[in-house]
């Protein structure tokens, strides 16, 4: 056992619950970094604190002229920009900056990374007064530890469940920080435009403290239990249901007994600490009930089949002679005072066909229904157990979610201090993405599914509703991407909202208009939802369609969408366009800032199945990894004329027998790029399609000078991603003006699916040996009318539609192509 910790007495004057903040005159510690120094042998706390000092001494040195990913707030004193918030106290906001930028953090208003709103000392009020003051605002130019001195600061934030109409609001006090200075004041500085900005670097210290102290009101922060079975861990979750209970509207269960599955297991009555348990038909029984996530890994000593079917309902089965998984689940229930079990080895016939496909389809009902969810989270199969054991030491999730991912979130002026929410002022994260049971295909529509989930990961607990991620260290996350209301709101998109949004402008020859990473139905949607499902290992190659029926038929209830073999009828065309990636794709910077694309390390095999699975315009009728890209919804030029799939058993959601897709749209035949044109730099097959004349032209006209003669133009270059091997002949059936998909011919007529492409249209920098026509100076009238339209090459006449790279316009013929 460790020995005590030893305080020095200016660790102990800390008064913690009025630290002042980042923004605001630090409190003072030690008289100089030296006798911190000396301190810190002895003190725990003056440990710390030197470490945290010095690190963020070292994050504070520009580099390049910048401070290196720091939190930035312009000050606008006295400037063209107006205050926001209120006029006495000065309140400006304060955001991440990405590493190495140069911007004020005002200027950006896209980015998803919040700090508390920033209360600018009287003293600065403008910039007269901070020129005459510059002393005692500005950091000392001295390197001496005998004349610098730490200064103490918190990082405070609202509770989550604060709420406007409270008369009483505490802040919360996450973490803890130090800066060296000579004066108490934050750093200001004034940067090249002449303007004041404050650097943000965070507290580096996070504040953790047991339940029931003096501190535990105003520090969310707790250490963790490693025993998740220990009386205070049950207590802590047992808080979790009560705060949910009593603040969202999650489980139908906290408000009305719900139907029982067909078959559970019986607990006896809150009290009765049986040895056995029992499997109860439910007949229609309405009650509370516990469901179980997990990995069955090996097979457990006993299910339920027809043989045992009797047995487990009279005289029941020994809790002793269940896994370990099984056994934690029951005792978790028990504490929990629930009296019925869920689990699906011992409430489904596992040797019998029927019963498994009906209550396949019940899915979405056992787990939406659940009181909770236990989540066996680290467990390999049934013998590991719910609760793993656990390291002295671990790695804090809100750590892991530093860094900024722009055009996530809004930024918006207001002068209250914000939730402490991981993903509001960092990148999107799950804390629980390394998981096992993250791994594993079946899980992800019941942790979906389910309305509140109680998470046994290895480092810690974690507590999921449909409003929070909370982590047992205190760690408080958003709503997660687990979350069926965004999936339900992203499957009710309208038709202009799907693929890719923006302004349609390009500088860059192929490049999508630079429009961001798409919204719609990528985030949080079906498409992020079944690229991470295609990650996942399935133990039955069988179960691809299976393991996502309970899903498929709640969102088919919601929305009266027809599901279509893992697509669906309403977002067909964004759904048929999915391709392979078996392996990564990075970007390289290149000559003039462009970032062509690379292909990386290996992913995953790409396979198809045994037997047939589903037609080969679905992402299930293979094995890989999947990514989806973005058509352009305002340049589609094909139409679904017929789409329909027969199901292989009683699951109309789940197993399919066959399937047809009947698309009308321009069609060519793909072969591989000429030597005679240059390849674009993207991952993926060099190929070429051949354009017909329209309109009788003999070339088609850039602008007054350029042109493209024949025959180049009609040679369009693109790149094909094809499943397997590239496959010559095949023929492109276009969705939008530039993107298709790669087809076969299979046999009357009929075609099969092998790929996607993207094609650009004809152009002069595709050809090796072309020449370059001369340069000439513009007329005035010229740059006015169309210089824009010029550089970013989005209006070049019939060489393409406006907005899109794409060769491809209603002009051309189009024909009906059926698809297996």
């Amino acid at each position: 056992m460790p020995p005590p910790a030893l305080f020095c007495k200016f660790c102990l004057a800390i008064d913690f619950f009025n630290l002042p903040t980042e923004d605001e005159d630090g409190h003072p510690h030690w008289p100089s970094i030296f006798l911190l120094r000396a301190s810190a042998v002895i003190c725990s706390l003056c440990k710390l604190l030197l470490a945290a000092g010095e690190q963020r001494a070292e994050d504070s040195k520009p580099r390049d002229g910048h401070i290196q990913g720091g939190w930035i707030a312009e000050m606008a004193m006295g400037g063209d920009r107006p205050f926001t918030g209120r006029d006495k106290d000065r309140w400006v906001h304060a955001m991440l900056g990405p590493e190495g930028s140069d911007k004020s953090v005002m200027e950006i208003d896209r980015g998803g990374v919040y700090m508390p709103d920033v209360v600018l000392p009287p003293e600065v009020a403008s910039n007269r007064v901070v020129r005459d003051n510059q002393k005692s605002h500005f950091t000392e130019s001295s390197n001496s530890e005998k004349t610098i001195r730490p200064w103490i600061y918190g990082s405070w934030y609202l509770p989550d469940d604060w709420r406007p109409s409270k008369e009483k609001v505490f802040s919360h006090l996450i973490g803890i920080g130090v800066r060296f200075s000579a004066g108490p004041a934050p750093d200001i500085q004034k940067n090249e435009k002449g303007k004041y900005t404050m650097s943000y670097l965070g507290t580096y210290i996070r504040v953790c403290t047991n339940d029931r102290t003096r501190f535990s009101a105003v520090v969310p922060g707790r250490l963790r239990e490693r025993d998740s079975s220990s009386d205070v861990a049950v207590q802590r979750l047992r808080n979790w249901i009560s705060w949910c209970d009593d603040n969202h509207p999650c489980s139908p269960a906290t408000v009305d007994d719900p139907p029982l599955p067909t078959r559970v297991l019986d607990l006896r009555k809150p009290g009765d600490e049986l040895r056995t348990i029992t499997l109860l038909e439910s007949g229609g029984k309405h009650g509370r009930y516990v469901a179980l996530s997990h990995c069955w890994g090996k097979s457990p000593r006993t299910v339920l089949t027809s043989k045992t079917l009797e047995d487990l309902k009279n005289p029941g089965i020994a809790i002793s002679y269940l896994p370990k998984t099984f056994r934690d689940a029951v005792q978790i229930t028990r504490k929990l005072r629930v009296r019925y079990l869920w689990i699906d080895s011992f409430c489904i016939l596992q040797d019998s066909v029927i019963d498994w496909e009906e209550e396949a389809t019940k899915m979405a009902d056992v787990y939406r229904n659940s009181y909770i969810t236990i989540s066996a989270s680290d467990s390999k199969d049934s013998f590991a157990g719910c609760f793993p054991s656990r390291e002295a030491t671990y790695i804090p999730p809100d750590l892991l979610s530093s860094g900024v991912i722009y055009g996530e979130g809004s930024f918006q002026a207001t002068n209250a201090k914000k939730l402490y929410r991981i993903s509001t002022f960092g990148r999107s994260f799950d804390p629980l993405y390394t998981a096992h049971l993250s791994t594993r295909a079946w899980t992800l529509q019941e942790r979906l599914l389910s309305p509140r989930t109680i998470h046994f990961a290895r480092d810690q607990m974690y507590w999921e509703c449909r409003y929070n991620l909370i982590v047992e260290d205190g760690a408080l996350f958003a709503p997660s991407f687990f979350s069926t209301d965004l999936l339900l709101d992203s499957q009710k998109i309208e038709f202009e909202e799907h693929g890719m949004q923006g302004l349609g402008k390009s500088l860059v020859e192929g490049d999508w208009p630079d429009t961001g990473r798409p919204c719609g139905r990528w985030r949080g949607g079906w498409l992020a939802h079944i690229a991470d499902f295609c990650q996942r290992n399935l133990t039955n190659e069988q179960d691809k369609l299976s393991a996502l029926s309970g899903i498929a038929k709640f969102i088919a209830q919601k929305t009266g969408d027809q599901y279509l073999a893992g697509l669906w009828k309403n977002h067909l065309l964004e759904d048929l366009y999915w391709r392979t990636s078996g392996k990564g794709e990075d970007t390289v910077q290149a000559k003039y800032g462009f970032e062509p694309s690379i292909e990386g390390l290996k992913l995953c095999d790409i396979a198809k199945p045994k037997k047939y699975r589903a037609p080969t315009w679905s992402w299930a009728s293979l094995d890989s990894h999947i990514s989806f890209d973005a058509l352009s919804f305002k340049h589609i030029v094909a139409e679904v004329i017929e789409c329909r799939t027969i199901p292989a058993g009683v699951d109309t959601y789940g197993r399919v027998s066959s399937g047809v897709l009947k698309v009308k749209a321009p069609f060519f035949q793909v072969s591989p790029l000429s030597a005679a044109y240059i390849p674009w730099r993207k991952p993926g097959t060099p190929v070429q399609i051949r354009l017909p004349v329209l309109n009788d032209a003999a070339s088609i006209s850039v602008d007054d000078e350029r042109f493209i003669p024949q025959p180049h133009s009609q040679i369009s270059v693109g790149t094909a991603n094809f499943d397997f091997a590239p496959t010559f002949p095949c023929f492109a059936l276009f969705l939008d003006a530039a993107n298709c998909l790669l087809l076969t011919l299979s046999k009357d007529q009929e075609y099969e699916r092998i790929g996607i492409a993207q094609f650009c249209r004809p152009s002069l920098t595709r050809i090796k040996d072309r020449k370059v026509p001369e340069p000439r100076t513009l007329k005035r009238e010229e740059i006015n009318a169309s210089l824009w339209d010029r550089i970013t090459h989005m209006n070049l006449g019939v060489a393409g539609p406006r907005g899109t790279w794409g060769p491809i316009t209603e002009e051309y013929e189009k024909r009906v192509v059926t698809i297996v």
